[in-house]
């Protein structure tokens, strides 16, 4: 069995003393909205912003597609690139992380 300072005959591993100024070597990992907030997600486009609010009010992505002209597949296309733009990962997190920005 291996003990903290040792390995498992009980012999003492030798081992570094950082300096005081040193570097910490650990820090907790940043939560996935804190790594949105620290990375900078892009703002949306205006058209991309009318997008996500009326994804907001409750239409559907055909009635999105529909008012915009493309086709409703494009429109998938089209909001899933908006969506890695807001580095996000679905509707949802996109909808939650405009309203906190103040984008709807």
């Amino acid at each position: 069995m291996m003990t903290r300072w040792g390995d498992r005959f009980g012999r003492l591993l030798p081992f570094k003393v950082r300096p005081d100024d040193a570097k910490p070597t650990w820090r907790p990992r940043p939560t996935p909205s804190q790594r949105a907030q620290e990375s900078g997600t892009a703002k949306p486009s205006g058209p991309e912003l009318d997008w996500l609010r009326r994804l907001a009010r409750g239409d559907t992505v055909a009635d999105v597609a529909r008012s915009a002209g493309v086709s409703e597949r494009t429109m998938f296309r089209r909001l899933r690139s908006l969506y890695k733009k807001m580095k996000v990962r679905d509707r949802a997190a996109a909808l939650r992380l405009a309203k906190r920005r103040g984008w709807l």
